[in-house]
């Protein structure tokens, strides 16, 4: 079978382990659209349905028109038909200057919306280049709640592409006990608090599913982003010596040329996770899905994967031998 074809069967298979489940507000919108459908489809049908059994009954259009000169055999006035006629008439105009109405209300409201929306998205990024720390959270907050009440999915991605980028450029703090070997560097509260939000918090947003996390080239070491959502994720040529990434949802993440030393990978999924060239010395991935990852070209030393379960594949790209744990089954990488 053809490997796109097994990863599309296992993402579908998989969808809700990956991507959590769908959002109820997105749910309950989408099951008022699909009543109002029926309702109206209902509504034509009753009243296709009378005017058909209507003109059943009348053996011609002029018995018809017939009816409306002399009122018919039951005796109504004509002027009592005609008041009826146009009393409907009136009402199919007044429904129609209605929703005429609402569109035009509607179309107002989205225009007010974006203004607003451009004002506290241009004053929250602002704030996210102040020298002050406690200002850079605020504009972090406001950007995410900006996001959540936002009705634009197009507006939502453009706020994480922004975080991201804040994550990207970010600079490490240096402690006082600061060496020549960087050993000391961390990530800032700032960049903790937006790695939380874009890896554990997108469902609050109703983003799409397939949308990509881009943290390449970051500073991330000593980042604590344990049960993080970062399926298909960018981390190619990131720093994550020493971050916690236990219990993450990683599959098809891009981690080439990323230094993973000391990372902790406890509990992980990394099916189908992109390794190539990856520092993995002293990394912990223990209990860890490896099934149909890459690792071409990777660093590692002996205790990298100690006790973890690996394929025959696996072991014979990392020259493995003897290895004691073998997971049975034939694993072939996407990429």
């Amino acid at each position: 079978m053809n490997r796109r074809i097994q990863l599309w069967i296992y993402d579908y298979a998989n969808r809700y382990a990956i991507h959590g489940k769908p959002a109820s507000s997105a749910l309950k919108k989408a099951l008022i659209k699909l009543i109002i459908i029926f309702i109206s489809i209902g509504v034509i049908l009753f009243f296709s349905v009378l005017g058909i059994l209507a003109l059943e009954k009348s053996t011609s259009w002029g018995l018809f028109i017939n009816y409306l000169k002399d009122g018919g055999k039951s005796g109504v006035a004509n002027y009592i038909i005609y008041r009826n006629l146009g009393l409907m008439i009136a009402g199919f105009i007044g429904i129609y200057l209605a929703w005429s109405r609402s569109n035009s209300l509607k179309k107002q409201a989205t225009t007010a919306e974006q203004g607003h929306f451009s004002e506290r998205f241009l004053r929250a990024t602002e704030q996210l280049n102040s020298e002050k720390l406690f200002v850079r959270i605020g504009g972090i907050h406001t950007l995410w709640l900006v996001a959540k009440e936002t009705s634009s999915q197009g507006d939502k991605k453009m706020i994480v592409d922004m975080l991201c980028a804040f994550i990207r450029e970010s600079k490490p703090e240096v402690s006082s006990e600061y060496d020549t070997s960087h050993k000391y560097k961390h990530i800032q509260k700032d960049v903790q608090l937006a790695l939380n939000l874009i890896t554990k918090n997108l469902g609050e947003i109703d983003l799409l599913l397939d949308y990509q996390v881009d943290l390449s080239n970051s500073f991330l070491q000593g980042a604590n982003i344990s049960n993080a959502n970062l399926y298909w994720a960018n981390l190619q040529n990131s720093n994550l010596e020493d971050a916690n990434l236990s219990s993450a949802r990683m599959q098809k993440a891009i981690l080439k040329e990323a230094n993973l030393k000391s990372t902790i990978f406890y509990n992980a999924e990394l099916q189908y996770a992109n390794f190539e060239k990856a520092n993995l010395i002293d990394t912990n991935l223990i209990r860890t899905d490896l099934w149909g990852a890459k690792f071409k070209n990777v660093t590692f030393s002996d205790t990298t994967f100690h006790k973890v379960w690996l394929t025959q594949r696996l072991c014979k790209d990392l020259n493995i031998i003897d290895h004691q744990m073998i997971k049975k089954g034939t694993d072939e990488p996407i990429y």
